[in-house]
């Protein structure tokens, strides 16, 4: 894969994979334990691969194609987690991470816009840049669910 841009930032010490950094937190070598997650994708082939990696990651993933969909379901520490495509064809995945970060629900949003990528990066938004590896994605839902 093509090497993506993420910012997460969660301990003290960093480490990095090709333009990815990632600050680790203490953890103690645990892995997370089985965490909702909400993905929000429209393409539906990166839809179902993200899907089938959230779950073969050992969380349970409760998948949607639009920003109405997900407004529907997000409640109140409804997920762990929420990660939403930043452009969809019925809003902007910004409007699902205000309401989820309101709710207790962390956010990780994903673009393949390096432009927008770099709006986040500037606002130290977590996100991920299209493309990137699906290592990396179990990676970063690992530093998330786990600081949590």
């Amino acid at each position: 894969m093509v090497a993506c841009k993420i910012l997460v930032r969660i301990g003290a010490e960093p480490f990095t994979d090709g333009h990815a950094v990632i600050r680790a937190g203490d953890y103690n070598g645990k892995m997370p334990t089985t965490k909702p997650i909400l993905l929000v994708e429209d393409d539906p082939d990166i839809h179902d691969m993200l899907c089938d990696e959230i779950k073969e990651a050992g969380h349970t993933a409760d998948c949607v194609k639009t920003l109405s969909d997900a407004l529907a379901k997000v409640q109140p520490r409804s997920h762990a987690l929420a990660i939403c495509d930043l452009m969809l064809p019925d809003g902007s995945g910004r409007e699902l991470a205000r309401l989820a970060e309101a709710y207790g629900i962390r956010t990780l949003l994903i673009t393949g816009h390096p432009d927008m990528a770099d709006e986040l990066e500037r606002a130290d938004i977590p996100h991920l840049q299209k493309p990137f590896s699906l290592a990396l994605l179990r990676e970063v839902l690992q530093q998330l669910l786990i600081s949590k």
